[in-house]
């Protein structure tokens, strides 16, 4: 009896990985009716019945040459994937390879074209998009990717000289005379098949002419056949079965494209963006490569010399290890440590998006790919190239800081060297730039998913079907290489980083101390630091939603002619006599490169500083970075205001952001409240804040030097640091005398002895173990205190000098009655004084008797005039700051002061052209004046309380000031000074005297 071996499918459990056995014995009289003969057989005379097209003699050449024959005759468990000879024929008419015939092939071509299409398992279509999940069952559709039998020296290329390796690339440079023996990848060649099922199960449309799958392949998809596609080339008779595995026949050769940077390098219209990739290539000896080649070599010719393989790899954060496979970043070449990484390594063949869980039992390379975004060579030029004074790239300024040529010399015959010189100069420009066009997934970036693409910045990229470029035939340029799907766009889609209003403190060179406190260098561990900020002010600047105006001092504005003035030092108000520890002090932040290992480079010292005569005295206290984070928050804020997302068409012609100013108005809200004045938008225009306003002598007005348009707004480069108010409330009412008496009304809540007679208890709540649980009601009188409460825990002299109470992180506005304002509110409208209350008192003091009705009544007159008092000065108390400028938002606004059910009273307020107008309950109206020579209008104010900050800890601790270093928070607020008073009564008297009493 004949015996034959065969391998037996296991289609029916869904399993796909082996045979049963290589080797098991059947009687070919018992072989079944749909087994055929061995594959190189069933490929020698192809059987009508099973279907096969055309005859076979080029591939079974290359099964020849490459001594393959007897493998695929006898013994092994295979897929192949053959052409016919007319495929084949179309293939040499076509010249793709340079060969018109089969015998121009070279032993490299014929390697790649048989083993590209070639698997070791034996794999049923329908089996193909399987994935094994270790002893569980199989992941079905998941699959979009299977290894192919290529050896990765089937790649091997010598690189002669410099003219064949990377441009502007040094770590090539040691080969450039000796030449380089290189593999594309150590990883083995993937061959791409999209099937229905994975298709399906990854959201991939595939009916109609303009589905992912006909955008991606060039050809709609056969609904009505059972087939699949390797890259875009067509199954078109599957399931062929023979004794050692499967043939599935394809439409046109499988050409294998090569992994993403090998199709970029190809393509005609990509080498730019081919070039700037290649900044990134690293050769890395693969030594078990290298003896894998040489035992081949010796076996051919004894006289062939050794060579040392080197895989070509590319500095990222993800890529695989070329000896032991594992996963993990290229970063350190020659011992140097690499800082600027693409997001992973284009040229892995076995790349994969990492799982959010990784379990050992799932092949998750062949799950999924990556995709390229390249924008054209014209794209490219578009964007960088600077063609007239009108013409200019939305990134020719970054050719302008780093380019080799300058101004009109920024030309396209120029591009390359300039390229070359930004990325030498700035390497990290180029790298964002590839990784917001490098995607981790195939499946999350096909065309019908385009507009949920992110950016670097986590919002929507901009990709948009329109912008894929077609090719002479009509179809899309878009290949399927090996590792990923490589789109040309004509468009540069550039990374948010470097079109918003952060941009220019990114790429200038001499703005790196507001790039580096925007970066944060906070630890991607989450855990901080001593430089760690704690903010994501990078991520909140990139908002494209947003209009923004981002004032950015270079890095002479934090050294020239006065540093930033640092406000938890400003307790120290003593003369020159003092020593100069009691003097304030100032901050001078600069970048010192002198020791690279001494990361970060941004350094920071103290200088005592004379607020009389603008006296520095050097040298500098060094002072750690963590010392002062925030005062660097503090000025990130302070020069960052978000304006109303209102457009305009330019002289360029371009949609953007209405500048700042462009109203008229000169004061504008800071991020976190403050406030800032400007005389413009241009360059010269002024900009400052409070303490400049207040001593311009010694802390000058900003100056805007250059201005950026940006995609979120405008960017202002100024030369000085913009300087916030350094004067409480407090210290404002209490130095100008024309609020003597309003600041004589709020400091009578401080008499302790009066207010607990009228009724007003001094002790603090307590719980049941004697912990405070919140202020007294003495307390909550108050207007100005010096004392931080949180919880249970007070802290003492915790701010400049008093703060008002009432405030909360916020920013107000108080229209401070003057003695004018104060004489009107007594004499005609009924405010009762201090002397009134006391007056009271003193009439019943010393007096040892029973509480009578007499002392009872008076007792409540009392603290009825306190409650009149408190809600006359907290009614000139209104929530938010509100100017007197050229346009103002106008409307009702709350004070600090609520009726009886608890709601807060209003005041109304209109303005522009320069004045503000407040209208009270009592429906009277008042106008404060811009400008005003004989009142105070406009005028900055900031309470701080001051803390304690703890640089490894996000922690800050109120304290006394005399052991403060950090801002724990603040409030603003706009003081305007009104001579008539405010009342929140309709009937216009702040109090009227009880009936009980006048009797």
């Amino acid at each position: 009896m004949k015996k034959i071996f065969f391998c037996v499918s296991l289609a029916v459990t869904g399993l796909f990985t082996s045979c049963v056995e290589k080797y098991e014995e059947v009687d070919a009289e018992s072989k079944p009716s749909w087994l055929g003969s061995s594959i190189y057989a069933e490929l020698q005379n192809p059987r009508a019945e099973v279907g096969l097209q055309g005859t076979f003699k080029n591939y079974l050449r290359l099964i020849d040459d490459l001594g393959e024959a007897e493998t695929l005759s006898r013994t092994g468990s295979k897929t192949v994937f053959p052409a016919n000879d007319e495929a084949f024929e179309r293939f040499f008419a076509s010249k793709a390879w340079g060969a018109e015939k089969y015998e121009d092939l070279t032993l490299g071509q014929k390697k790649l074209l048989l083993y590209s299409s070639m698997l070791d398992n034996p794999l049923l279509l329908q089996l193909l998009p399987n994935v094994s999940n270790g002893t569980a069952e199989p992941q079905l559709g998941g699959a979009l990717k299977h290894e192919t039998n290529v050896n990765v020296t089937d790649s091997l290329i010598h690189l002669a000289g410099k003219e064949d390796m990377p441009k502007n690339n040094p770590y090539w440079a040691p080969y450039y005379n000796t030449g380089i023996d290189v593999v594309a990848d150590a990883t083995k060649p993937m061959v791409v098949h999209l099937t229905r099922d994975y298709m399906l199960n990854n959201g991939i449309t595939t009916a109609g002419s303009e589905s992912d799958f006909a955008i991606l392949t060039g050809t709609p998809y056969p609904e009505d056949k059972q087939t699949a596609f390797l890259f875009n080339n067509q199954v078109i008779v599957p399931d062929v079965t023979c004794q050692n595995g499967y043939i599935h026949q394809m439409a046109d050769v499988v050409l294998p494209p090569g992994n993403m940077p090998q199709v970029l390098s190809k393509k005609d219209n990509t080498k730019l963006i081919s070039r700037i990739l290649e900044y990134f290539a690293v050769p890395v000896e693969v030594p078990t490569t290298t003896d894998y080649y040489n035992a081949w070599a010796r076996k051919q010719s004894p006289a062939l010399p050794d060579k040392t393989i080197y895989a070509k790899r590319y500095l990222s954060s993800r890529s695989a290890d070329t000896e032991t496979g594992l996963i993990g970043p290229l970063n350190r070449i020659n011992g140097r440590q690499i800082s600027t990484l693409l997001n992973y390594d284009p040229g892995w063949n076995t790349y994969y998006q990492k799982p959010s869980q990784e379990n050992t039992g799932i092949d998750y390379p062949i799950m999924d790919m990556g995709a390229f975004f390249a924008p054209t060579d014209q794209a490219v030029a578009d964007y960088f190239v600077q063609r007239s004074p009108t013409d200019k790239g939305d990134g020719a300024y970054l050719m302008d800081i780093y380019g080799n040529y300058k101004g009109a010399e920024n030309t396209p015959e120029h591009l390359e060297e300039n390229l070359d010189s930004l990325h030498s100069k700035n390497p990290q420009v180029l790298t964002a730039f590839l990784n917001n066009l490098l995607k981790s997934s195939f499946a999350s970036t096909v065309p019908s998913k385009f507009e949920t693409v992110p950016n670097d910045a986590g919002e929507f990229m901009g990709l948009k079907k329109e912008l894929l470029v077609k090719k002479a035939d009509g179809k899309y340029d878009i290949t399927i290489a090996n590792n990923g799907a490589v789109y040309v766009l004509s468009q540069l889609l550039p990374p948010d980083e470097y079109q918003a209003v952060l941009a220019p403190a990114s790429v200038y060179p001499d703005m790196r101390v507001m790039n580096w406190a925007v970066q944060d260098k906070t630890p991607a561990s989450g855990t901080p630091n001593k430089w760690s900020l704690l903010v994501d002010f990078k991520y909140y600047l990139l908002s494209m939603s947003s209009n923004y105006a981002f004032f950015i001092p270079d890095d002479n504005a934090f050294s020239s002619d006065c540093y930033y003035l640092d406000p938890t030092s400003l307790k120290h108000k003593a003369g020159t006599s003092a020593s100069a520890a009691d003097r304030p002090e100032v901050l001078h932040f600069f970048f010192d490169n002198s020791n690279k290992n001494d990361l970060p480079y941004l350094k920071c010292e103290r200088h005592y500083f004379d607020l009389e005569t603008g006296t520095i005295t050097t040298p500098g206290i060094p002072e750690e970075i963590g010392n002062v984070r925030t005062q660097l928050i503090d000025i990130l804020n302070y020069h960052t205001v978000v304006l109303p997302a209102d457009k305009q068409t330019g002289t360029d012609g371009k949609e953007r952001f209405v500048p700042i100013g462009n109203n008229g108005n000169r004061y504008f809200k800071t991020k976190h409240g403050g406030a800032i004045r400007i005389d413009g938008n241009q360059v010269g225009s002024k900009v400052e804040s409070g303490l400049q306003i207040a001593k311009g002598d010694l802390f000058p007005a900003s100056k805007i030097t250059q201005v950026y348009p940006e995609k979120n707004g405008h960017a202002y480069r100024i030369d000085h640091i913009i300087q916030p108010p350094v004067e409480s409330v407090y210290s404002v009412l209490s130095t100008h005398s024309q609020f003597s008496q309003f600041m004589a009304l709020c400091n009578g809540f401080k008499d302790r002895t009066v207010m607990q007679w009228a009724g007003i208890s001094v002790n603090e709540p307590k719980n049941e173990k004697d912990s405070v649980i919140g202020p007294s009601p003495f307390e909550s009188y108050q207007i100005f205190v010096s004392n931080y409460r949180l919880g249970g825990h007070s802290w003492a002299d915790a701010c400049l000098d008093q703060n008002v109470r009432m405030f909360n992180t916020y920013n107000y506005t108080l229209f401070a009655p003057d003695n004018d304002a104060m004489d009107k509110a007594y004499s005609e409208m009924g405010l009762p004084s201090w002397d009134d209350v006391k007056a009271l008192y003193n009439k019943w003091n010393g007096v040892e008797v029973e509480i009578s009705d007499a002392q009872k009544a008076d007792k409540d007159e009392a603290r009825r005039m306190i409650d009149a008092i408190s809600s006359f000065i907290r009614y000139h108390f209104v929530m938010s700051s509100v100017y007197a400028d050229n346009k103002v938002d106008g409307g009702r606004y709350k004070t600090l002061v609520n009726d009886e059910m608890g709601v807060a009273k209003e005041v109304y307020l209109t303005g522009g052209g320069g004045q503000l107008t407040v209208r009270d309950a009592a429906n009277r109206s008042q106008t404060v004046t811009d400008g005003s020579s004989s009142k105070m209008v406009n005028y900055m104010t900031r309470d701080y309380w001051l803390g304690k900050d703890n640089p490894t800890s996000k922690a800050i601790v109120a304290c006394k000031n005399t052991q403060s270093n950090a801002i724990l928070t603040s409030s603003f607020c706009a003081i305007h000074q009104i001579s008539e008073p405010l009342c929140g009564e309709q009937n216009g008297k702040f109090y009227s005297k009880s009936k009980a009493r006048k009797k």
